[in-house]
């Protein structure tokens, strides 16, 4: 009987041509644990299916009509074999030695779930600037409200992350409703989820951030629009659940004020919706012209505050 592989590493590509080399051979390097290399296509315009038919005997790729990454995770979680899985977006890297370092902590104590530290590079592969590091999370910061944590500061990308496959399968699948904050999304359920959720306290993995910046710096407001339906399925998870702490109220609130604040400043007369589910879950509204636009807007002024205050927020935020 084929013995089942320690890890599945799941690689979804897009127009990934100038670093999905660099990728496939970080993975190619780790040594260790036995694995299983499994790639999508996801209708590719550039030279990315060669690429990875070059690659032919080292992985199983296969090709499939532009679907978004989600579809294509979701296809890999289901072929995926492997007890633990790694997925690993086209143009990320992993580091030497780390899904050994992983598996190491995996088996030590017994988890389910295990981060480790990241590092930004930029498109060219060339470190940035210290102040661009990630926040080095430590064992010691999953013993908290390990739920309040991934909806507010604990973020790390899919590279940084390893699942046990029960878990990733229990996690998913993963949004079609969240376009851009899927991968925050997953990381969400997989640590509300976990049993044993650990950290493998070395830097591990290289998160590429191209010029053009992150989708949430390229569109501002499809990012917030994620971030308020996120919001509102959590908000409505802990409110099932009887776990709306204060704490979490507080959270909400800032997440809902924050989405308005957005939606002021791209002059969306909607806003207001936001800022009562703020003083639903918190009893206050922050800031001086939130205050102004929710009073505008309880006397039937939405559209006014949204046209007199976009100029004044958009000038700040630059």
């Amino acid at each position: 009987m084929k013995r089942r592989p320690d890890i599945s590493v799941l690689i979804p590509c897009y127009n990934a041509a100038p670093y999905l080399r660099e990728t496939i051979e970080s993975v190619l390097s780790q040594e260790g644990p036995t694995l299983e290399i499994l790639a999508m296509d996801d209708g590719s315009t550039d030279d990315t299916l060669k690429i990875l038919k070059s690659y032919a005997g080292k992985l199983r790729y296969a090709t499939q009509a532009n679907a978004g990454v989600s579809v294509t995770r979701n296809i890999l979680l289901e072929e995926a074999s492997g007890e633990y899985l790694q997925f690993l977006d086209a143009d990320d890297l992993l580091k030497l030695g780390t899904l050994e370092k992983r598996m190491t902590v995996a088996a030590s104590r017994s988890a389910d779930l295990i981060l480790c530290w990241w590092d930004r590079i930029a498109s060219d592969g060339s470190p940035l600037p210290p102040r661009q590091k990630s926040q080095r999370v430590t064992y010691a910061d999953l013993a908290g409200d390990r739920e309040l944590a991934a909806f507010t500061w604990l973020w790390v990308p899919p590279a940084a992350v390893l699942y046990r496959a029960d878990l990733a399968r229990q996690a998913g699948p993963w949004s079609l409703q969240l376009p851009v904050i899927q991968d925050a999304r997953f990381l969400f359920n997989a640590i509300k989820l976990s049993q044993r959720p650990s950290v493998a306290e070395h830097v591990g993995a290289c998160y590429r951030e191209h010029s053009s910046g992150s989708v949430s710096t390229r569109s501002e407001l499809k990012f917030y629009e994620d971030v308020l339906t996120n919001t509102f399925e959590i908000a409505e998870i802990w409110k099932k659940e009887n776990k709306l702490t204060k704490e979490r109220r507080a959270a909400l609130a800032e997440n809902f004020e924050n989405s308005a604040r957005v939606f002021l400043k791209h002059g969306r007369a909607d806003y207001n919706r936001l800022l009562k589910e703020s003083l639903r879950l918190h009893g206050v509204i922050r800031g001086k012209k939130l205050k102004f636009a929710h009073t505008l807007a309880v006397f039937g002024l939405a559209p006014v505050a949204a046209c007199l205050l976009r100029k004044k927020i958009s000038q700040e935020s630059k």
